[in-house]
């Protein structure tokens, strides 16, 4: 595989982590804004094409139709406290659109979705931005949205800003 398309890859899974990682540790407080910060780190990675062809790295480019599915590890001060699955569609122009359902441990789940433009260059975006669109459990009626950066160890870190209906 080209180097630059494993760094895409990377930067990938962790846009989908990113997306999940938002909404963590907000529990069940009263009606207002909550703003935190998480890290992530990406356990599993397959790539689909729509011929029924299946791999953990593309073995070409990808085109309209392919999709991506990821798994990434949530943590918070070092310690696991959830997981989440993904799944990017490419469209179009190399539009991808991905949704994401983060479960956090004991407390609910988390639907959280972002779009970007699949890089020419072959290196991931820096930085990223997506929406929270709803829970279960602790977190029903939560909206919102996120900033995500991709540091250099492949870790990301996520900045949420998650708001519980008065």
């Amino acid at each position: 595989m080209r180097p630059h398309l494993k760094i895409l890859l990377v930067g990938l899974a962790a846009m989908a982590f990113a997306g999940c990682s938002s909404a963590l540790a907000v529990g069940t407080s009263a009606a207002g804004t909550s703003q935190l910060t998480f890290t992530g780190k990406q356990t599993n990675l397959l790539f689909l094409a729509p011929n029924g062809s299946s791999s953990p790295y593309p073995t070409g480019s990808l085109s309209s139709g392919d999709r991506v599915l990821g798994v990434d590890s949530i943590f918070q001060g070092g310690t696991k406290v959830g997981h989440d699955y993904e799944t990017c569609t490419v469209g179009f122009g190399f539009e991808v659109l991905c949704q994401d359902m983060l479960t956090l441990d004991n407390k609910g789940d988390l639907l959280i979705s972002w779009e970007f433009t699949w890089p020419a260059s072959g290196q991931p975006p820096s930085s990223w931005d997506g929406v929270i669109a709803g829970g279960t459990g602790s977190y029903v009626g939560v909206s919102g949205d996120y900033h995500a950066v991709l540091e250099p160890n492949g870790t990301f870190q996520v900045t949420t800003k998650l708001v519980r209906p008065s």
